[in-house]
Order: C-alpha cells, then sequence, then structure tokens
C-alpha cells in the first residue's frame, strides 16, 4: 500500500494544493519506505493528483483538500482522508496501528475561498 502524506515542516499540511511536498510511505510485509516528492509544479493542486495516481498512490492524507483535487484523485480510485494532524512521524505510527481516521477538513476559510472551489 502506497500512502501520500501531504507535508509542511515536518507535519501535515492545513492544505493538499500549497504543501511543500509529500511524505510517499509504502507498506509491505517487511515495514515501510518512505521518500519525499517536492510539489513543485506551477498549479499544484491540477498537477500532483495525477502524478500521485502515476506512482501507484493508494491513500492521500492532508489536513484539508479542494474539491477540484479530491475528485481527481477519487477518479484514480485514491482514497482521500482530511482531518489528520500532527507530525509525519505520528502518522505513519497510527498508519501502523491502524488507528488513523478521516474527519472534517481543516482549510482555513481564507485559503479555501481562494483554493477549495471546483475548477
Amino acid at each position: 500500500m502506497k500512502i501520500a502524506i501531504a507535508t509542511e515542516n515536518k507535519e501535515i499540511s492545513q492544505h493538499f494544493g500549497k504543501c511543500e511536498l509529500f511524505t510517499i510511505v509504502e507498506f509491505d510485509d517487511l515495514g515501510c519506505t518512505i521518500v519525499q516528492l517536492n510539489n513543485e509544479s506551477e498549479s499544484k493542486s491540477t498537477k500532483i493528483p495525477e502524478k500521485l495516481a502515476e506512482i501507484g498512490t493508494d491513500i492521500v492524507i492532508s489536513g484539508g483538500i479542494g474539491s477540484y483535487a479530491k475528485r481527481i484523485l477519487k477518479e484514480h480510485n485514491i482514497e482521500v482522508l482530511t482531518g489528520i494532524q500532527g507530525t509525519v512521524k505520528e502518522v505513519i505510527d497510527n498508519l501502523r496501528n491502524g488507528v488513523i481516521k478521516s474527519g472534517k477538513s481543516l482549510c482555513s476559510k481564507e485559503l479555501c475561498e481562494k483554493y477549495c472551489t471546483d475548477k
């Protein structure tokens, strides 16, 4: 299973499309592998869902995500978990223990008024 965690300063990013990078965690029978994928796209929220699909992502974890990016991810059968807070390490530990659940989006009102609309 491959999981992409929207990351900002080693914490879960509040907004998927504006994060600095994605921490990619791949779990297998031997444990997990962790790599980072920079979010360098000019139009991050429109390009990164396609990139995550290309690399075989199964789940995306973020504090919040706009409806456009969420729709594209779901079209690629990628599960989206929002409302997640904490450090990347805490989230990985919670994933290992099976105690992570999606919740209400954490995007700020100002950020979402600008970026969370359908395009």
